[in-house]
């Protein structure tokens, strides 16, 4: 039989070579792409994992920063209940602290708890200016209503650190993190 005018050896002879060939050029070109993707996908799980390290970083700080101010309100709402609120760190100083810490870690929060940090940022600040207010009208603003305030910026500050928490995946790993039942 002639294809091409080949003889029987020849096409025999080629059909041999391709056995040969064909499947070499294809292990070849399998473990080219084959190492190909792999560097790209570990280029990408080394990237995801470098931000996640600084996320996790930026996370941290964040969460200390809400715990001293946990800290400071439940030093400040102590103090007002024996009546010795002068003692205690003013809010407008924990508030300062507050913004300080706030402005340099919100690259990495995600837009939920940046809102979240917004709603906290809010009532953090309604202490502040019911401080102002009480320090100018002493008559009108009682401590238990401080008290009041300083019980509900406590509470929103452990529900911020458990948000903070599920979503670095904390609870994931440990159950027993939880500060608060919801």
């Amino acid at each position: 039989m002639l294809v091409l005018n080949l003889t029987t050896q020849e096409m025999t002879f080629l059909t041999d070579i391709s056995k040969t060939v064909i499947p070499l050029f294809a292990a070849l070109g399998g473990a080219m792409a084959g190492s190909y993707l792999t560097y790209r996908f570990q280029r990408k799980d080394k990237i995801r994992d470098h931000l996640f390290t600084h996320k996790v970083k930026f996370y941290s700080t964040l969460a200390e920063c809400i715990v001293g101010v946990k800290r400071d309100i439940e030093d400040k709402r102590g103090k007002i209940r024996v009546k010795r609120e002068e003692e205690a760190k003013t809010i407008t100083a924990i508030w300062d602290d507050f913004r300080k810490v706030c402005d340099e870690q919100t690259l990495f929060l995600s837009d939920q708890t940046k809102r979240d940090l917004l709603i906290l940022e809010g009532i953090i600040f309604e202490a502040f200016n019911m401080e102002i207010e009480r320090i100018i009208d002493v008559d009108n603003f009682t401590d238990e209503q401080m008290i009041h305030v300083c019980g509900k910026v406590i509470e929103d500050c452990e529900d911020f650190i458990k948000k903070l928490q599920d979503e670095i995946g904390v609870n994931a790993v440990n159950t027993k993190l939880n500060i608060r039942k919801f």
